[in-house]
């Protein structure tokens, strides 16, 4: 629902922004194709990348096991659609973050 709404969101926005700043730093330094692709990986994943993504990773399952309970269980549970709501955000936000933080990663190195 409203929180994969909100995800594509952020990549539809993010994603063509993030590359196209990656071409510009791959044409400001007059990188070849292998050459860009081996000096952006350190920009695209890191160790701040990973725990993003391991973050993401852990939230997802714990939406998917919550959704599967909730569908099991006979009678609706408020409080379980909050905490899944509420993990559903967290997800969100550490997409968020995420982007914000691969979006200044890549500006500071245009900037050098």
């Amino acid at each position: 629902g409203q929180s994969a709404a909100a995800l594509r969101d952020l990549t539809s926005q993010n994603r063509p922004l993030f590359q196209a700043r990656l071409r510009a730093l791959r044409d400001k330094r007059g990188w070849a194709h292998d050459q860009f692709l081996k000096e952006a990986a350190p920009i695209v994943q890191d160790d701040r990348t990973d725990a993003f993504d391991k973050t993401s990773s852990e939230l997802l399952a714990d939406i998917e096991r919550m959704g599967a309970e909730g569908s099991a269980a006979p009678t609706p549970d408020c409080a379980a659609l909050a905490r899944l709501r509420t993990r559903m955000e967290a997800l969100v936000e550490a997409q968020k973050q995420k982007w914000a933080y691969l979006i200044e990663k890549v500006d500071r190195e245009l900037a050098r």
